[in-house]
């Protein structure tokens, strides 16, 4: 993973709720976040996806994220004292790796960017020009991305976002590359393959750990094609009955598939 940029805090001081359906985010301070790459990272690409102007804070399960606790430009939590908590204000660009605008990606953030803790907050899809406006609370450092429904891109970075102690505006980009997946023939010690065995695959982070995982059963020839997988270089775990084995430092390609040929166990 590379990171740019550091976190900062806005300097100003919150005077009162802004109507951010109109706002342009000039009116607003400048919420702090640092860009990190994701798996694509590691296949060389350059650092910075993001605008020079970006300064704020990607899996998600392999199935469709849960309804969030709330969407849409007002976060849930209840005022104190009479005065509404501070929220982030993202105008977000959601783009692919040519630089392309895609539609009805969903902004989405989680305290940490693996596959598995479902999004608390969750913007409304991005328009023909890829963008989406993004409100959520900025009560603690979150980690924004965007998630593709239909799983046929994925996030090649996320934005760590600073916690604010008032209303902060931010505009960040998101870049997703296209899905990859793995085909490979399971066999026993002896090489003979095993048909029809549930086969499950933990696809992990250098750095962050255990990321993506799926699912599924060999093909009664010992085949198995795993689809719609983030691509990146990851270490790999295979598991079917009590058998495991690792291949470490794998590259999936984005738009491709890794063919491992015979995974034995």
């Amino acid at each position: 993973m590379v990171s740019t940029g550091g976190c900062m805090k806005p300097s100003s001081t919150r005077k009162g709720k802004r109507d951010v359906g109109s706002a342009g985010l000039a009116a607003f301070p400048r919420a702090g976040f640092t860009v990190v790459l994701a798996g694509m990272a590691l296949l060389g690409l350059s650092g910075c996806f993001c605008r020079p102007r970006q300064e704020a804070a990607e899996p998600s399960r392999p199935v469709a994220p849960p309804p969030p606790a709330t969407s849409g430009a007002e976060p849930s939590g209840a005022p104190v004292a009479g005065s509404a908590p501070p929220r982030i204000i993202a105008d977000l660009l959601v783009v692919s790796l040519d630089n392309a605008p895609l539609q009805g990606m969903i902004p989405i953030v989680t305290e940490r960017p693996n596959a598995f803790d479902p999004p608390p907050f969750r913007g409304e899809p991005t328009d023909a020009r890829g963008r989406s406006r993004f409100v959520f609370p900025a009560d603690r450092k979150w980690c924004l991305r965007a998630w593709d429904p239909e799983l046929k891109w994925f996030a090649n970075n996320f934005l760590e976002v600073a916690p604010s102690e008032e209303d902060a505006g931010m505009d960040g980009t998101i870049v997703m590359a296209p899905a990859s997946a793995i085909a490979c023939m399971i066999t026993d010690t002896a090489g003979t393959p095993l048909a029809n065995r549930p086969v499950e695959v933990m696809l992990s982070h250098p750095r962050h750990g255990p990321w993506w995982p799926a699912r599924q059963t060999s093909s009664p020839e010992g085949t198995v094609l795993f689809p719609q997988l983030p691509p990146g270089r990851f270490d790999l775990e295979f598991r079917t009955d009590d058998r495991i084995t690792r291949l470490p430092d794998m590259l999936l390609p984005p738009g491709g598939a890794l063919n491992l040929g015979t995974v034995g166990f």
